[in-house]
């Protein structure tokens, strides 16, 4: 495990100062084509102390929100987790002696070579402002997650092969992302709603997301369409 300082640290920082949160942390567990460094790559604001720890017990192999998020394209609340193996049980109360809030969520983010990444973020919240948060600030995430990744591949030498969009399909995850409906962009472009939900899948599929809002977000961070006004 490798990890990466300088601008992506400063990157990373900035996104979590940003987003108001206690930690932010990038991995990269695949890239696209060898780089001559060591995976996964990480870079992340959680106390030198524990990073060390964290790598010299290699335990990102039994992190059980990096292997649950290798499991699925959805984001993952550490609070949602049902069950921790023992070793599991072990990294968390590790990690909250070292200061680590245990309220978090995972964003697994996965390149159109076949890359994954993943952005973990935590906060000292109460659960009801932990719930609120989420809803108002996980497409913010998932964009962040998308924007840093980018950054390490240009670091790394590694171009980025963006999906081709339609036309079509560009307006609708535009009218989309300023929160418009199905219906209201098949009203706004004059088109049967069916065929705007179809645009809106397509584009899904390309981006290989799981949800629409994910598309527009991932969308927006690839700048394949413009960010919200």
């Amino acid at each position: 495990m490798e990890e990466a300082a300088g601008e992506p640290l400063q990157i990373v920082d900035a996104a979590r100062r940003f987003l108001n949160l206690r930690h932010l942390s990038y991995v990269a567990l695949t890239f696209p084509k060898p780089t001559g460094s060591k995976l996964p790559i990480f870079t992340s604001t959680y106390p030198i102390e524990w990073q060390s720890h964290y790598v010299e017990r290699d335990y990102v192999r039994i992190d059980p929100v990096v292997v649950e998020a290798t499991k699925s394209n959805l984001p993952l609340d550490w609070t949602k987790l049902d069950t921790l193996s023992e070793p599991g049980r072990t990294l968390f109360g590790e990690a909250r002696e070292f200061g680590i809030p245990t309220t978090g969520l995972t964003i697994p983010f996965r390149g159109q070579q076949g890359e994954l990444a993943v952005l973990s973020a935590c906060a000292d919240f109460s659960a009801r402002t932990w719930e609120d948060y989420k809803h108002e600030n996980i497409w913010k995430l998932m964009v962040a997650n998308s924007l840093i990744h980018r950054r390490i591949l240009d670091i790394h030498n590694i171009a980025d092969r963006r999906p081709k969009l339609t036309r079509r399909e560009i307006e609708c995850l535009c009218w989309t992302s300023q929160g418009k409906t199905c219906a209201d962009v098949a009203t706004i472009l004059n088109i049967a709603e069916t065929t705007a939900r179809c645009y809106l899948n397509s584009a899904r599929s390309k981006l290989n997301c799981v949800t629409i809002a994910h598309c527009v977000a991932k969308a927006i961070s690839m700048r394949l369409i413009p960010p919200v006004s």
